[in-house]
Formats: C-alpha cells, sequence, structure tokens
C-alpha cells in the first residue's frame, strides 16, 4: 500500500530537490533584480515560464528563417562582359551574366543599373580610390520587384545574361582610354520569392579599358544575401 502511494505522489526526495532548486533560482532572481523581492512563488514561477516560453518561439523562429533561407530564390550576379565600347567613338554595350542558385523561381525580377567613371589616383589601393571618390552602393529601391518583372527558375550556373545597350559613349570617355579614370557598372535585382522581396546589388570595375577582360569586382563587390 505504501509502495503504491509513493507512486502516485512521487518520491519525497524528488519533492525535496525541485523545491531546493526552485528556492536557489528565487534567490538568483532577487538577487539579480531588487523587484523580485515582492513577488510571490507563483509570481516567480510564472515568469520562469513565460522566459521558456519566449526562448521556445525565438528558436521557432530561426528555425522558419532557416528553412525559408534553404528553399527561397536566389539570385547571383557572376561577371560582365563588355560587347563594345573598347574603342574609342562607339556606342557602349555590356552585359551582366546571373544565375538563380536558389531552389524557387525568382518572380517578377526587375534590374537596374547605371555607368561612371571615376579618378584614378596613383599609389592608392582600390579601397582608397572608391572612398575619395564617394563611390556607394547602388540604391536598390527603384528596384522592387512588380508584375512588369521576368521569372528566373533555378539552374546550376550563370547561364542567364542582362544586356544593357546605353546607346552612349562610355563616361567621361576621354579620361577611361587616357587612364585617368576607371570605368565601373553596379546595379540591382529586385525580385519576389516565397510572396517576400528580395535584392541582390553588383558593382564591377574595369582598371584598364584597353583590357576589357580583366575586370575587378568593386571594393564592396556584389551580394546575394538580401
Amino acid at each position: 500500500m505504501a509502495r503504491r502511494e509513493r507512486q502516485r505522489t512521487g518520491h519525497p526526495a524528488a519533492k525535496l530537490n525541485f523545491a531546493a532548486g526552485f528556492r536557489g533560482l528565487k534567490s538568483f532572481l532577487c538577487n539579480l533584480f531588487g523587484p523580485f523581492r515582492h513577488l510571490t512563488d507563483v509570481g516567480v514561477f510564472t515568469f520562469v515560464l513565460a522566459v521558456v516560453a519566449l526562448l521556445q518561439w525565438q528558436t521557432l523562429e530561426k528555425t522558419d528563417r532557416t528553412l525559408k533561407a534553404q528553399q527561397r530564390a536566389w539570385i547571383a550576379p557572376h561577371h560582365p562582359v563588355l560587347e563594345t565600347g573598347m574603342h574609342r567613338g562607339r556606342e557602349f554595350k555590356y552585359a551582366i551574366f546571373y544565375g538563380n542558385v536558389g531552389k524557387e523561381p525568382a518572380i517578377n525580377m526587375v534590374i537596374q543599373q547605371e555607368e561612371d567613371a571615376i579618378v584614378f589616383f596613383k599609389d592608392t589601393s582600390w579601397e582608397g580610390i572608391f572612398a575619395r571618390n564617394n563611390v556607394r552602393r547602388f540604391d536598390c529601391a527603384g528596384s522592387h520587384p512588380n508584375e512588369g518583372g521576368i521569372g528566373v527558375f533555378p539552374t546550376n550556373s550563370p547561364e542567364r545574361t542582362y544586356e544593357v545597350d546605353t546607346g552612349k559613349l562610355i563616361p567621361d570617355e576621354a579620361d577611361v582610354y587616357s587612364e585617368a579614370k576607371i570605368l565601373l557598372v553596379k546595379g540591382c535585382f529586385g525580385y519576389n520569392t516565397l510572396s517576400e522581396p528580395h535584392y541582390s546589388w553588383f558593382c564591377y570595375f574595369w582598371p584598364k579599358i584597353s583590357e576589357p577582360n580583366l575586370w575587378r569586382l568593386c571594393p564592396r563587390g556584389t551580394n546575394a544575401a538580401n
């Protein structure tokens, strides 16, 4: 009979251990937060349950974000190609190779870009040159995805190209060809995935227009993480 009673009510030692642990926790909280001294045992226990629930909610939120990141589309700019413009007096045309390296299609994708020429400073790092020219990342605010955009399905290679015909000469053409300035192009891809807008920006430059295949990433490079 006594054995059944212990099974129903729990082992006395377990109760003592729980009570001692609870008192220790309450003492710790009271020392850490003065106002807790005015709480009853029920109040302290309720607070602990609330903290545990908050931690569980944060864990679930993080897991949900991770799963979405694994399933979403990822538009990744890859590299630029100068198509024309390597010779003076010709209209400037170029292309940006990109791909969707994610798992979902990118919907309503919009692309914007701009071209510029910045002053070259000798004996200065590329980071220093871009800083002295106050080159900023392309503003993606105007690249918000919309119904007029295109769809891009996942691929394992940057097989898509975005071709740009500027209809004009290279910016500051004479200075670029004399290597007093550096040609750069930058822009942004805006697209929807899992019903959310995301953006990927890019920036490339050519140290010497006479060597069109030797392009480089701008100091802030490209970003497909947003």
